[in-house]
Order: structure tokens, then sequence, then C-alpha cells
């Protein structure tokens, strides 16, 4: 998985839609209609969409450790 993406979640930020889509196998086509579809919750900055880190781990379906 990527460096970027699990430091996202570690850092409990959001996930860019690309790089969750790179990690499930997905085209981020298929993020972005899931998102608009209203099947993955997103936020839009500017023109980035943008997944909040639990919304991503539970689709990655993993669990961070408690700091």
């Amino acid at each position: 998985m990527d460096e970027d993406l699990m430091r996202a979640l570690r850092e409990d930020r959001g996930v860019k839609a690309t790089a969750l889509a790179k990690a499930l196998g997905l085209s981020r086509v298929g993020i972005y209609e899931a998102v608009k579809r209203g099947e993955i919750q997103a936020t839009r900055i500017g023109r980035r969409i943008v997944i909040p880190a639990h919304v991503a781990r539970r689709l990655l379906g993993i669990e961070m450790e408690a700091a």
C-alpha cells in the first residue's frame, strides 16, 4: 500500500480519492461515481475529493492502533 496513504490514515487526515482507488484496485472514476451516489462519504476541497480517514480505513478493512 502507498506510504503516503498509510501516513494519512495514521495521522487521521483525509485521503485523496485517487490514492484510495489505487489501494482498492478500482478506477478513480469508480470512486468518484460512488461518492456521487452517496456510497462513499467524502468532502470536496476546491476541485479535489477527499475521503475521511475513518471511511478509508473501513473501506480498506484495516484498523489502526490507538496512539
